[in-house]
């Protein structure tokens, strides 16, 4: 039976949070990076699926408060404990356009978001999208 897609953005964030942290996050796939791979990892996913005509987003890895974000469509800091291709992945599809006004995390990102971790981290597309749609996601 397929779940009620949810409507308000912050429980569709606090949804997709959630989903992340139970669903991917502690999956072996999801190794740290430092600098270097984080960079690599970034400009690959930039040459294939990046906006035309825009530089690479600088990627920063910091101690300093305790979450990753992506501020506009040219900086993502990651916090040191969240460096893995899943956090950098969420940012970089914010980064691609996708989540970046008061909906943070609509439908078309929970999307977008799934392909690309199906593309470039090798997730099962078919199990998260079954998962996501089982949380309301899409």
């Amino acid at each position: 039976m397929k779940r009620q897609l949810i409507q308000h953005p912050g429980a569709r964030t606090r949804a997709l949070y959630s989903w992340e942290t139970e669903e991917i996050f502690l999956d072996r796939r999801n190794v740290r990076f430092d600098q270097r791979a984080a960079d690599r990892f970034a400009r690959d996913f930039w040459e294939w699926r990046g906006r035309d005509g825009c530089a690479v987003p600088k990627i920063a890895i910091t101690m300093h408060g305790d979450i990753s974000f992506c501020i506009g469509r040219s900086d993502i800091t990651l916090h040191i404990q969240e460096t893995g291709p899943v956090i950098l992945l969420h940012e970089l599809v914010h980064a691609r356009g996708f989540g970046t006004s008061k909906r943070m995390h609509p439908v078309s990102f929970v999307k977008y978001y799934i392909d690309c971790l199906s593309l470039f981290v090798g997730y099962n597309r078919s199990d998260l999208t079954a998962s996501a749609m089982m949380r309301g996601l899409v």
